[in-house]
């Protein structure tokens, strides 16, 4: 037998592109969107093109580090209630000497004044030198410079005067690095015109109080690169503020408490203490990373952060440009090839987590390692890669999809089931597609429902290969055969499966298979489950014109035919031994009488009338065995159980007589009760069992029958008194033709149908017997029956 698939095309080559053809379009696309990508990435980050995003994820993130401040930074704040109790702005000079002085008397470890002294007070007052004097008389005070621009846009420095300057300790700019959105989130170490030769005024008080802490943070202004720096304000050594937290996290006294003595001495003893307005009005106030929403940071506050940042060495680290292009590009290039080998879902989810990884990393890096790296470029790629990419690939799919449509509706339906596919021409191209992938999915869906109809509609089991000879396609039928379900059969191998199947004769299937691909190949086998049914199956290829394009198996069900057989030769056997022997002896007693004149005739008509009992006995048996595999369930009529169990002790009476047994009968049902059944065949099974009671039982014993309900059973009960089964026997006891003996136990005949025939007449019935025996003691049989009425 050979199979052969024939496959009829009408592809236009000209309009439908090759499978190889697309994929090398796929891959073309993909290097061509990949680079494109990796590109934008790099030229992000270098170029800074995202600066704006990069800044607000700063901001975020170094909210998110906020930690307690130093406690011995303390900052004399000239707030509100001071100008409310000093006077207006600005203040005599000797006032200010009066808070040197206090903080002289209160063991200040250093004082930053972020004042500008840039004019002499004049007059009498002698202010000048009252905070002349106040300053050489704490030795470590610094003063400020500030950068100021004159009436023609000339730049200046607004240094202290020439007495404040050589009073104080050292002098620091106090100019703040402003980021193109006006947020201070850096400052130069070194500033001036012409030079970066003044320290930034928190490193001025630091190389004045611990030279040895600030000695790190040292020029590295290599010269003026033109002439033109002469008049520029040059600056070197660029710092990144890990702020401490917002506004008024760095302990603050009010200048007017300090002034009258209100703060103890303790507070500022060994302190940085950092002088400044704090209060609204005097506009000394920047905002930055940590202000929030329409607030500022005082400028005293500013430097104080940058104080905590040059002690504890805080800076934060920024990332260079060009790390982070080549970073940006390998993770772009990174997730198109994700998303190359990956299916849509997986390629989702790939560019969710590298979303969150570019804002997780950067996070971790900031807060735990004082490093700063942008993450816009990245975020970028995590964002644009997925839909673009998802778009080439849709425009692949739809011109693959035109492509078939368009093919499909060439095609002749060949099964007639549906209707032709439509040729729409409507203005909306998507309704278009629409309405015939509907149709061809209608087509498809019935025509595979045709196919599985079909296959389940077999009496034989179905399975279909394809040509790697992997389980595809199933029947209802195989799957009830092989006790599998369709999950666990498919994708197996034909060779793997039909090898757990044993064969009556060895075969080497990986061979045979393989032999399937020549035309007139067959290859068939009779085996057995693991459930020992019986199976003949026959396996052929499906030839098409490129060769072997599948293989299909039948298996059919020969249990019925191999049982049929071995009953059929058993009985055979019994018959010519068990009936042929008493009929044979009967021939050679009659034989015997007649040549002997000296045989007692009433002794030999005694033998012949056994050997005919005994054949007789076989023979019933073997017809009411036949008659209850033959019973027909729609025949059976209502039947009152309790007469049945009567006229099965009735007829057993006889044999009890002659044993002295007494039988017992006991009832406990409704009056309605009813089995449904054949009343031959069910008094035959309980008979059966009567006899086999008091034919094994010792004399003067009883055995008990009994009926009860057991919800919708009926339970018949027959115990005896007898020798009892050994529990070797007791799996043996249904079938055909076997017979056990107990020792002691007085040998009695038969020919082992019996007990078969009670199990068949109460599997025809819907119902089951089971046997509990035990040598030396007796035997009880029970019989479950479906309950019924006799109203019905």
């Amino acid at each position: 037998m050979t199979a052969h698939l024939s496959v009829t095309a009408n592809a236009d080559p000209a309009r439908i592109e090759t499978a190889g053809t697309a994929d090398r379009r796929a891959i073309f696309e993909w290097w061509l969107l990949s680079l494109l990508i990796a590109l934008l990435a790099a030229a992000c980050a270098w170029q800074q093109w995202l600066w704006r995003a990069d800044q607000a994820i700063y901001d975020t993130l170094l909210t998110l580090a906020e930690r307690a401040p130093r406690q011995d930074i303390v900052i004399v704040g000239i707030d509100d209630d001071s100008l409310s109790q000093i006077g207006r702005w600005p203040w005599r000079l000797a006032i200010h000497a009066t808070l040197i002085d206090r903080l002289t008397e209160a063991g200040a470890r250093g004082v930053l004044l972020d004042l500008i002294f840039s004019e002499p007070e004049g007059g009498e007052s002698r202010g000048d030198a009252a905070l002349e004097s106040a300053i050489r008389r704490n030795g470590r005070t610094v003063l400020a410079v500030a950068l100021e621009s004159t009436v023609n846009r000339r730049l200046t420095e607004a240094a202290p005067t020439p007495a404040l300057s050589a009073a104080a300790a050292a002098v620091g700019h106090i100019d703040a690095e402003l980021d193109p959105d006006g947020v201070a989130r850096s400052v130069y170490l070194w500033a001036g015109l012409g030079a970066p030769r003044y320290p930034q005024l928190a490193l001025a008080l630091l190389q004045t109080v611990d030279p040895a802490a600030a000695a790190p943070y040292g020029r590295q202004w290599l010269g003026p690169a033109n002439p033109a720096d002469a008049r520029a304000w040059l600056r070197d050594r660029w710092l990144r503020i890990p702020f401490a937290g917002p506004p008024g996290s760095f302990r603050q006294v009010s200048y007017v408490d300090v002034l009258a003595g209100r703060v103890r001495r303790e507070e500022l003893a060994g302190k940085y203490v950092l002088v400044g307005a704090t209060a609204i009005g005097l506009g000394d106030a920047y905002p930055t990373p940590v202000s929030g929403f329409g607030r500022t940071m005082p400028g005293v506050e500013f430097h104080a952060n940058v104080l905590e940042s040059l002690i504890e060495g805080r800076a934060i680290v920024t990332i260079e440009r060009s790390r982070i292009a080549l970073v940006a590009a390998v993770l772009a290039t990174g997730l198109m090839l994700v998303l190359l080998r990956s299916s849509a879902r997986r390629g989702l989810l790939a560019s969710a987590a590298l979303l969150v990884l570019a804002l997780v990393v950067p996070a971790w890096l900031l807060i735990r390692g004082g490093t700063w790296f942008a993450p816009s470029p990245v975020l970028l790629t995590a964002l644009i890669a997925y839909p673009l990419w998802s778009w080439r690939r849709l425009e692949s799919i739809q011109r693959f999809i035109d492509a078939e449509l368009r093919q499909m509706q060439r095609e002749p339906n060949v099964l007639g089931l549906t209707a032709p596919l439509p040729d729409r021409h409507s203005a909306d191209s998507f309704a278009n597609r629409i309405e015939l992938v509907r149709a061809a999915a209608e087509r498809q869906r019935t025509a595979r429902h045709f196919v599985e109809e079909t296959l389940n509609g077999l009496p034989v089991g179905v399975m279909v290969a394809d040509a790697r000879q992997h389980v595809v396609l199933t029947n209802q039928r195989l799957r009830v055969l092989l006790a599998l379900d369709d999950t666990a059969l498919r994708g197996q191998t034909l060779a793997a499966m039909l090898s757990s199947l044993q064969a009556r004769t060895p075969i080497d299937f990986a061979a045979r298979l393989a032999e399937l691909g020549e035309v007139g190949a067959l290859l068939q086998f009779e085996c057995e489950t693991s459930r020992g049914m019986q199976l003949f199956v026959s396996v052929i290829g499906l030839i098409h014109v490129d060769g072997l394009a599948g293989i299909i198996a039948s298996f059919a069900d020969t249990s019925e035919l191999h049982a049929a057989q071995k009953a059929r030769d058993e009985t055979m056997r019994f018959i010519s031994h068990d009936l042929r022997s008493p009929l044979a002896s009967i021939v050679t007693l009659i034989d015997h009488t007649a040549r002997s004149a000296h045989s007692t005739s009433a002794d030999n008509l005694a033998l012949i009338g056994r050997y005919a009992h005994g054949a007789l006995d076989l023979a019933d048996d073997l017809f009411r065995l036949a008659r209850a595999e033959a019973a027909d369930p729609r025949r059976f009529v209502n039947l009152d159980p309790a007469a049945l169990l009567q006229d099965a002790a009735d007829e057993a009476w006889a044999a009890a007589e002659k044993k002295a047994i007494h039988v017992e009968l006991s009832t406990e049902c409704a009056w309605d009760t009813a089995v449904l059944g054949d009343a031959g065949l069910l008094r035959r099974a309980i008979t059966n069992l009567l006899d086999n009671a008091i034919k094994y039982s010792p004399p003067k014993t009883t055995v008990s029958i009994s009926l009860r309900e057991a919800g919708e059973l009926l339970l018949i009960r027959v115990s005896d008194e007898g020798y009892g089964i050994a529990p070797e026997h007791v799996g043996q006891l249904f079938t055909r033709y076997a017979r056990f003996a107990t020792p002691g136990q007085p040998e009695e005949g038969g020919v082992g149908l019996g007990l078969v025939m009670v199990k068949t007449v109460l599997e025809r019935h819907g119902g089951s017997v089971d046997v509990n025996s035990e040598v030396g003691k007796g035997t009880r049989f029970t019989l479950r029956l479906p309950r019924s009425t006799l109203s019905g």
